[in-house]
């Protein structure tokens, strides 16, 4: 390979590493305006390391993300567990080419992975072995809940990042896992919600 090539693949990369910061800060500004309800907040890496640190997830699993974002944790997930296949779904149109492009990097697994562009409501997920969840309590309430309720079957696990789910009857606290303790100002500490179906 000549210097040439190789300096030309060097800058091809630098563009679109910038098309992605570009996307990325678009999207971050565009997200908070008035009126969403749910922001695109990216699930930190210590989610990702507990689920894997702790072996919640059995091989083999259908994970689906309802908010997937940038399909971060379907795509680590899907490269660290044998078997797994993910299913991810996200409504906002600027930040779904970020979850394709990450798609097209986990390359040879890539087919693991789906991605719908759509709301969550019309999405069937009764297929889901694992659901995961990043959302405000308020809209797990009137969306994901009743979700949960018609078409998970018993014994799927349901993972919530940060919120814990709302009160129902057809969840029961499986795990829970502490990602961050805050001490001051407040006692106000970040965990990772484990639940299994029952009905």
């Amino acid at each position: 390979m000549s210097l040439y090539t190789v300096l030309i693949t060097i800058r091809l990369l630098c563009q679109l590493l910038f098309i992605l910061i570009v996307i990325r800060v678009v999207y971050l500004i565009v997200s908070f305006r008035v009126g969403d309800k749910v922001p695109f907040v990216p699930s930190g890496k210590l989610a990702i390391q507990k689920i894997l640190e702790h072996k919640i997830i059995p091989r083999a699993s259908i994970i689906y993300d309802l908010g997937c974002g940038d399909a971060k944790v379907l795509a680590c997930l899907i490269k660290k567990i044998p078997g797994v296949k993910g299913v991810g779904v996200e409504k906002d149109p600027i930040v779904f080419p970020l979850a394709w492009i990450r798609k097209l990097f986990l390359l040879n697994r890539s087919k693991d992975l789906k991605l719908i562009l759509g709301d969550i409501r019309n999405v069937d997920i009764s297929k889901a072995d694992v659901l995961y969840v990043f959302l405000m309590p308020e809209f797990m309430k009137q969306i994901i809940i009743p979700k949960i309720e018609k078409e998970l079957k018993p014994g799927v696990l349901v993972i919530s990042n940060m919120f814990e789910i709302p009160k129902t009857k057809n969840l029961r606290l499986y795990k829970k896992l502490l990602l961050k303790e805050y001490r001051f100002p407040t006692r106000h500490n970040e965990y990772l919600w484990i639940y299994r179906v029952v009905k």
